[in-house]
This record gives structure tokens, C-alpha cells and sequence, in this order.
């Protein structure tokens, strides 16, 4: 980056940077008093519980509000420069608009960089630690992650080897303790979620009597009880917390299978929007930085540039709806919106001022 770029980019990384921390502050303290009826509910479960689940939700309350952050942030950074004549001095020093518009740009690249980052490697891993931290604060699990977690279920401790996306969970190992002796073990390669409960694969039992253990094949069992429906969501591995090649080699095995595979897309390509969208909202904010700068219209355009954001939202979540209901291929809702929004920055940017 040359001399002129850096600073814009100071500009809108100050600028965004303070709109993150109070747009964050603020869904903190509301996702805090939200936690009061949890803190009512469990009597192991505290506001400081509360708090540690709160902040663990941080990256990704982040990744989903970043859009709007930056569109934000770009109107008060490029704002404030040009409320300072200090975009009117760049202009009569020879820089173009398309130049001026690249240089903010390129800080776009750079916020979409990060947000990719987060929504791959961060996000996803924490909002699984914190849904597991809630569970076992409020008593309901012992640990919980994608691989190798247990869960107890009254007198049952239960082992889970792997949850997988359609509710199945592989390598399960089922402990019955009474009185701090273990009574019973069922080893079962696979379970399955059913309208009747949980239907176990490849069942073997193992009885603990005095000094003998009996063992007895059994194939198949259904457990009306085995991983609560909710708390199964902390343990299995849905699209949001998969990676982009987790989700494009399951969506293979899916169409492989001939099974349905439209929700994974879905998460495949919002994941590779989200970026773009980024980019978008910065590109959406730069003709309102060229318009006239009287100061009393100062308050407008930035109302005005957030209504442009909240329409994408609007119009982007539309698409994904009508295309549930109608059948319209992933890929276009997916993209329907940036193509439309990159085309009205693009048109708003031609009948600017300057």
C-alpha cells in the first residue's frame, strides 16, 4: 500500500474497529440479560457462567454482524475525511474517484481477509465451546466436542466417538453405574435419531456381575432416551461449524447417496459470500463520501447508507426463503444480491458528485 492508501485505510479500520466494539458491547449486554432466566433455571449455573458463555460468543456475533459494521464504519471514516476537505485536497492533488474508491476498496480486501479467517477457523470452534460451556455450567453434560465426548444421562454415562450433520453418532458406548459400580456396557457402532428415539447399530452388551461378565450380541435396540434433542445440537457437527472442504467433500458423499444436500450448500456458499459481502457494503458507502458535504446532511447519508445494508439483508434473506419454497438453485439466491448491490454501487458512484 502506498502513502495514500494507508491512510485511508486508518481511516476505516478506526473508524470500524469503534463500531465493532460498541455494536459488540451492545449484543453482549443484551445476550447477557438474556442468560438471567438460565441463571434462574439451573441452580449450578451463574451470572459469571453467564458471562463466560456471553464472551464466547464474540467471534461469531462478529462474523455475522461484520457486513454492517463495516458499511457502517466506512460512511464515518470517509466521512469524517471528507467533512475535513481532506478527500477535496486528495482530488486537487490528482487523485480520480475511481482512484480514491480502489484505495478504500483494498482496506475492503482487507476486512474480507479477516472475516474469512474468522467464519473458517475461529467462529465456528467457538460458538461450539460455548454452547458446550453453558451445557456443562447448567449441569447437563460433562464435556462436549465433535470427536470423542461424553454426556451423562441419569444413572448413564455415555461416550460418543463422532457426531456426524443427520443426527447420527458413531462409536457409542453406553455405561450404566449404580451405587459407583458400573452394572452394564452397551457397545453400539452407530446410532441413529428416529421418531421413536435413538435406534442403535451393531448392539453388544456386557453385564458386570460379582466376578463374571457376560456378553450377548444383540444387533439391533431403540433407547427412547440417549443424547437430549437440545443438547444434541452442541455435539453434532452442523453446517454453520464445518469447514469449506468438510462441506464440499459431505455435499459430495450427499449427491453420491442421493440425498438431500441443499442445507450444506446453503452453508457452503454463505460462507464464500461473506466475504464478498464485505466488500460489497464498502462499495455501497463510497458515493455517499462523494455527494455534497453540507453539514447538515451529514446525519442523512448515514441513515440512508445503513438502509442500503439492511435492504441487502432484507432482500438477501428473501432470496434464500422464495428459494426454499420455489426451488431456485443455491447458487443464484447466493449471489443474486451481490451481483445486484455491486451493480447499484456501481450506478449510485456515476451520478455522484465529483
Amino acid at each position: 500500500m502506498g502513502l495514500f492508501d494507508r491512510y485511508m485505510a486508518r481511516a476505516i479500520l478506526a473508524a470500524t474497529a469503534l463500531v465493532l466494539l460498541v455494536i459488540l458491547f451492545l449484543d453482549a449486554f443484551f445476550g447477557f440479560l438474556g442468560e438471567g432466566k438460565y441463571v434462574a433455571r439451573y441452580a449450578d449455573y451463574s451470572y459469571w457462567h453467564a458471562i463466560g458463555y456471553v464472551m464466547l460468543r464474540v467471534p461469531g456475533k462478529a462474523m455475522e454482524f461484520m457486513p454492517a459494521i463495516t458499511l457502517i464504519g466506512a460512511l464515518l471514516g470517509l466521512g469524517t475525511l471528507a467533512s475535513n476537505s481532506e478527500l477535496t485536497a486528495m482530488r486537487a492533488a490528482g487523485l480520480s474517484k475511481g482512484r480514491i474508491v480502489w484505495g478504500g476498496m483494498k482496506t475492503g480486501l482487507i476486512i474480507a481477509l479477516a472475516v474469512a479467517l474468522l467464519g473458517e477457523y475461529v467462529a465456528p470452534q467457538s460458538d461450539l465451546k460455548a454452547a458446550a460451556f453453558r451445557a456443562q455450567a447448567q449441569g447437563r453434560a460433562i464435556t462436549s466436542e465433535l470427536r470423542d465426548f461424553w454426556l451423562k444421562n441419569g444413572d448413564e454415562f455415555v461416550y460418543i466417538k463422532r457426531a456426524e450433520p443427520d443426527k447420527r453418532l458413531r462409536g457409542v458406548r453406553i455405561f450404566q453405574v449404580q451405587e459407583g459400580e458400573l452394572k452394564r456396557l452397551l457397545k453400539a457402532a452407530s446410532a441413529q435419531h428416529t421418531a421413536s428415539g435413538w435406534r442403535l447399530n451393531q448392539v453388544r452388551e456386557y453385564r458386570f456381575e460379582d466376578d463374571a461378565v457376560s456378553r450377548k450380541v444383540i444387533g439391533q435396540m431403540t433407547k427412547s432416551q440417549l443424547v437430549d434433542v437440545d443438547l444434541f445440537e452442541v455435539a453434532q457437527l452442523s453446517p454453520e461449524n464445518m469447514r469449506l472442504l468438510e462441506l464440499d467433500n459431505y455435499i459430495a458423499y450427499l449427491d453420491d447417496n442421493r440425498l438431500e444436500a441443499t442445507l450444506y450448500r446453503k452453508a457452503f456458499w454463505k460462507k464464500v459470500t461473506a466475504p464478498l459481502s464485505i466488500l460489497v457494503m464498502l462499495l455501497l458507502a463510497m458515493p455517499f463520501i462523494f455527494a455534497n458535504r453540507r453539514s447538515g446532511n451529514a446525519g442523512a447519508r448515514l441513515v440512508i447508507g445503513i438502509l442500503f445494508g439492511m435492504s441487502y439483508y432484507i432482500i438477501s434473506s428473501l432470496i434464500e426463503n422464495l428459494g426454499q419454497v420455489y426451488g431456485v438453485p443455491v447458487l443464484l439466491g447466493a449471489f443474486t444480491p451481490i451481483v445486484a448491490f455491486t451493480g447499484l454501487g456501481f450506478w449510485l458512484l456515476k451520478r455522484s458528485e465529483g
